[in-house]
């Protein structure tokens, strides 16, 4: 909750100001209770007949009486009857004083008043704690939406994605309850509750003891419970992020899942999540249902107390009867603190586990925030070397090293080939040039530059990347084209989708480059996925080109088609380029090839001195795939 009581103090004159018109209302209805009591006074005074000894007017005319104040808890100014040349010297006299009604309606405008500015100022309130709530909410969503973008890959595979959207969703809209709801609650609390005990006791010390005796068993029953509440509902956040999880991984698998008739085993996944999740609440719902009625017993216990014992003062004459109607009325607005206090506890809970939720993405270290050293050197004729690189999967229980003593040097204007068997290292070789996963120290350099010493933003700018899966966005093909250089003309990016063998296909679409291709590309196919994957990689105009086996579903022709354009245009440009495949065709031309194998690199050189040594893997990788060309090309099939 630091988060909250930050944001708190740094608006703090707002906050003040909400506080003084929640002050506001409370005085008001603080007020109300005696307005009624004054009222109740009054009409008792004609309700009651008045016995007066006139012993004390001896002797004097008794139209010459001064005017007779009775006092009955508040001045009430009338005039005794005149009796002209009546004389006495003791007389007892019992009438009704003549009922004022002007005094009933001007009472009664004083409470509608209070009661029309408590409603206005309400709704000042209300409205401003709201927008400071929703304000707390934009900022922390932003500021985990930053967090998220800046966390490592290494992350992102150990957590859920489902259970992180619940972190920015469902757990900012608990803290944002506690901000609006629970903070007016908890100034109840304090400001009027404290303040009906104050003008409780004053009125009646002894009736205000005896009334808040039940309170006490709040603090028991609010300690056990607020524990529990905690407790159980850490375990319903956790639910709904597993709720959010299976969503989210049925949507995007929908097509595997139809495909192998999986529905009802998904269906099963997802009703145990949302059983898990109702019971859950069910739980919470019965622990919540025996709070309230628990605290409700306290009132009502204080109630009785009032009634019962108040009843017998009023009889002892220790108390007016006006007094025990608005005592009764400031237990009933004391009620409603001791009710919010389980409300408050609930949110506050709830606010506190949902705020701890967030905190644990907020203050994981990032390499941005981490890195001590965050250059940006102006780079020429970019030489990219690795010496001697070790990596381990961190967090990864007995995790195998991955890498090992890796060593390569990538000159500039040159194309390397990294090739090897499925699972040796190849992406993870990549994702260390990257900084996805963060590498140790001294062990990539780019132009003699540790790579962990430069700002990430700029070692980023200096690759364009083509991962084995291509991501495409739900937009425009054309924005998902220019995503890595808007500023780039039409002109230049019909060019290198030409290179990408791209622009044919688009051309096909009804609305071309503006057509809309669906949620991950969902309207394009495995190959156009590729090809635009590719032109969004050369549009970006970086002095590294990386493609990771990218070729995958393109066919035999439109490769060729698609290599010889690239070495041409990677020749014009002077770009580096780095291609990871396990196709022979792709790799031909390159300058050097790696082969890496079981995390090291086994052969290394060129096509033609690597198919020359009859027992290296690249030969043998080579043969199969030449003799299955050669069978298609038998079959008829190329």
């Amino acid at each position: 909750m630091k988060k909250v009581w930050r944001y708190i103090i740094e608006n703090k004159f707002a906050y003040l100001w909400i506080a003084l018109l929640l002050s506001i209302v409370n005085v008001g209805q603080l007020i109300l209770p005696m307005i009624v009591e004054r009222t109740i006074a009054y009409i008792k005074v004609f309700t009651t007949t008045i016995h007066i000894n006139t012993n004390l007017f001896i002797e004097q005319p008794y139209s010459s009486i001064s005017p007779l104040y009775i006092n009955t808890g508040y001045f009430i100014k009338d005039w005794i009857p005149s009796l002209p040349g009546w004389y006495f010297k003791s007389l007892y006299i019992a009438y009704k004083p003549a009922f004022d009604t002007s005094f009933l309606l001007r009472y009664a405008g004083y409470y509608f008043l209070i009661a029309l500015v408590i409603v206005s100022v309400r709704f000042w309130y209300s409205s401003l704690i709201r927008k400071k709530a929703l304000a707390f909410v934009y900022k922390v969503q932003t500021d985990l939406f930053d967090q998220y973008l800046e966390l490592p890959d290494s992350f992102f595979q150990t957590h859920e994605i489902g259970d992180l959207m619940a972190r920015a969703n469902n757990d900012t809209i608990s803290v944002r309850r506690f901000l609006v709801m629970g903070l007016v609650a908890a100034f109840d609390i304090v400001f009027m509750g404290g303040c009906s005990l104050v003008i409780m006791f004053l009125k009646s010390p002894e009736l205000t003891m005896t009334v808040t005796i039940p309170l006490l068993i709040l603090i028991f029953v609010s300690r056990v419970m607020g524990r529990k509440i905690h407790e159980l509902y850490k375990k319903i956040q956790n639910a709904f992020g597993e709720i959010t999880t299976r969503i989210r991984e049925t949507l995007i698998g929908m097509n595997v899942i139809k495909t192998f008739v999986r529905e009802s085993y998904y269906k099963q996944l997802f009703v145990n999540a949302c059983t898990e999740y109702k019971f859950m609440n069910i739980s919470l719902a019965k622990l919540m249902g025996l709070f309230g009625p628990a605290i409700n017993l306290v009132v009502t216990l204080s109630v009785i107390l009032v009634y019962v014992y108040g009843g017998y003062l009023v009889i002892q004459k220790k108390l007016t009867i006006e007094a025990l109607v608005a005592y009764s009325m400031y237990i009933s607005m004391l009620s409603w603190p001791m009710m919010a206090f389980g409300f408050v506890v609930n949110m506050y809970q709830r606010a506190l586990i949902s705020s701890n939720r967030i905190d644990e993405i907020m203050y994981i270290p990032t390499v941005k925030k981490s890195q001590k050293l965050s250059l940006t050197p102006q780079l020429e004729k970019i030489q990219l070397e690795i010496k001697h690189l070790d990596y381990t999967y961190p967090d990864v229980e007995n995790s195998r090293q991955v890498l090992q003593n890796i060593s390569l040097k990538i000159s500039p204007n040159t194309i390397t080939g990294i090739t090897g068997p499925t699972g040796s290292g190849k992406t993870t070789l990549i994702n260390l040039l990257l900084r996805i996963w963060e590498p140790r120290m001294n062990q990539i350099f780019l132009n003699d530059y540790d790579i962990t010493t430069l700002d990430l933003d700029f070692l980023h700018k200096q690759f364009a990347y083509v991962p084995q899966i291509s991501f495409l966005f739900s937009n425009t093909i054309k924005e998902n084209l220019l995503f890595s250089n808007p500023s780039i003309s039409d002109e230049k990016m019909r060019a290198y989708c030409q290179i990408a063998g791209l622009i044919k296909d688009i051309e096909q679409f009804p609305n071309q480059f503006e057509t809309l291709i669906g949620e991950r590309g969902i309207t394009l196919s495995g190959g156009q996925k590729q090809r635009m994957a590719i032109a969004r990689a050369l549009i970006a105009e970086r002095p590294i080109l990386i493609l990771d086996d990218c070729f995958s579903a393109v066919d035999p022709e439109t490769e060729e088609q698609m290599i010889n354009q690239l070495k041409e245009h990677l020749t014009i440009s002077k770009q580096s380029c780095i291609m990871v495949s396990h196709r022979v065709s792709a790799l031909s031309w390159c300058h050097q090839i790696a082969v890496i194998r079981k995390g090291t690199v086994s052969e290394l050189g060129t096509h033609q001195s690597l198919i020359e040594n009859k027992q290296s893997y690249y030969y043998r990788l080579y043969q199969k795939q030449y003799l299955e060309g050669m069978q298609r090309l038998n079959n008829g099939s190329v």
